[in-house]
């Protein structure tokens, strides 16, 4: 469509994904879920024609889930290292212990 003006951002990263959430969910309050993922899947197959309308809905939830403030994946990350740490610490542990029963 020559002249036609290309709408939405030019922007990208965390700025542009927030942009196209904010996107579907003015499709999803002025029409309905179905239509918000209809079009949304669309839009975004036109860039990886493998994304599904799955895909999209599961981003949806992700995303806000995530904008809740109540997901802390970095916190996350710090338990399960502790928990690995403390795991291989015991394991070290147990090691020495048997060499030295050993002897």
């Amino acid at each position: 469509m020559a002249g036609k003006e290309k709408k939405g951002t030019d922007s990208t990263g965390t700025a542009r994904a927030t942009h196209e959430l904010s996107e579907y969910e003015m499709l999803e309050y002025d029409y309905d879920e179905d239509v918000a993922l209809s079009v949304t899947t669309r839009a975004f197959q036109r860039h990886d024609a493998s994304i599904t309308r799955e895909d999209v809905r599961s981003t949806v939830k992700v995303v806000r889930a995530a904008r809740t403030g109540s997901v802390d994946v970095a916190a996350e990350r710090e338990r399960m290292e502790s928990k690995a740490e403390a795991a291989v610490t015991e394991i070290l542990y147990n090691i020495g212990n048997t060499e030295a029963e050993a002897k």
